[in-house]
């Protein structure tokens, strides 16, 4: 089992308290609490979009986010950008009512293998949903974990078989919905410079992961962070606390490959 650590060199670490920043977070499971781990209950949802509301902090999109990256464009001085992985049908029963009433944008990454199985949405409920305004972004075809390779198979097999979990689950869009996701997230939140890669030659605007952190103008749009409310991390205060952190820019990286082998001394 190859072990996933990242070692950051603090060499010109610079806070950024002037530059553009938006604070992301992902959830997954809304009110169910059979699943706590990924599951945060409608109560402190609501409670964190009303939060927003409140205090006037602006939300945008991940679209949004991809288009000002790509366009080599400034990030808002201080915004906040949710979204959910994998299509479960909490979203639209629990949480797509405390959206519409608080007016957020939201963006929900699927998984085209689950799609209209038991417990997840199916494509005329996500046709629905797009229509209302909900981003749709790619999680794969079967939410495989793309890091590692099967035991016996080649770089050469790993790299074919990831390339058509992306064409197959960009094809299944197209086939449902009539588009194609420019937005990607990462299962499980993990990814290796291999991973990233051909991410990037698949031809996505911005990729999206699971690690702390704030997004900023520096970042590369393909290792985009956000941050987990799911079962301990998901209250209000812990929501505010991550909403004060402010980014920082990490100027050398070593290794530059968060998937490694061998724990360096």
């Amino acid at each position: 089992m190859r072990i996933i650590l990242l070692f950051i060199s603090l060499f010109l670490l610079t806070s950024v308290a002037t530059a553009g920043q938006v604070n992301g977070f992902i959830y997954h499971r809304f009110g169910d609490d059979r699943y706590p781990s990924t599951n945060i209950s409608a109560d402190i949802f609501e409670q964190q979009l009303a939060y927003l509301r409140d205090n006037g902090i602006e939300v945008i999109s991940l679209r949004e986010i991809a288009e000002r990256l790509s366009a080599g464009q400034d990030l808002p001085e201080h915004a906040v950008a949710l979204s959910v992985d994998d299509a479960f049908r909490s979203f639209a029963d629990v949480a797509m009512p405390l959206i519409r009433k608080y007016d957020i944008p939201i963006t929900l990454f699927v998984n085209t293998d689950a799609v209209g199985t038991a417990g997840n949405l199916d494509w005329n409920e996500l046709s629905e949903l797009q229509t209302e305004g909900v981003t749709l972004g790619n999680h794969t075809e079967t939410h495989a974990y793309l890091v590692e390779s099967r035991p016996g198979e080649t770089y050469a097999q790993w790299q074919q078989r990831i390339r058509a979990e992306i064409d197959r689950s960009q094809a299944a869009f197209q086939e449902h919905l009539g588009v194609t996701p420019e937005l990607f997230a990462y299962p499980y939140g993990e990814y290796s410079d291999e991973v990233v890669a051909i991410i990037r030659g698949a031809g996505f605007k911005a990729a999206f992961a699971q690690q702390s952190g704030v997004m900023h103008d520096k970042h590369d749009p393909l290792t985009l962070p956000r941050f987990p409310m799911g079962g301990p991390y998901a209250t209000l205060t812990g929501f505010i606390d991550k909403l004060r952190m402010r980014p920082l820019i990490v100027t050398v990286q070593e290794p530059t490959n968060p998937v490694v082998a061998v724990n360096p001394p």
